[in-house]
């Protein structure tokens, strides 16, 4: 395994991380916030089984928290 895939695989398990604890804290369907995040619905799935996801997608899962955890704490309601 090469430096640039190890990089990858270290984004994606940090990702994975925290995804795991935003799910914890707003519970969604793992198929259902893929879709909703990036269009990708085995997205989360991938990350779990150790698969590379891309970095595209992976910044895409990332602003997603962002902006749910913003609705959040504005009083709104999760946007999913």
């Amino acid at each position: 395994m090469g430096p640039i895939e190890k990089k990858t695989r270290r984004q994606c398990r940090a990702v994975l991380r925290k995804i795991e604890a935003h799910l914890q804290e707003h519970p969604c369907g793992e198929t259902y916030f893929g879709i909703a995040a990036a269009g990708y619905p085995l997205a989360i799935k991938n990350l779990r089984e150790g698969k590379i996801v891309g970095p595209a997608i992976l910044d895409k899962l990332l602003t997603h928290i962002e902006q749910r955890e913003a609705g959040l704490t504005s009083g709104g309601r999760a946007k999913t």
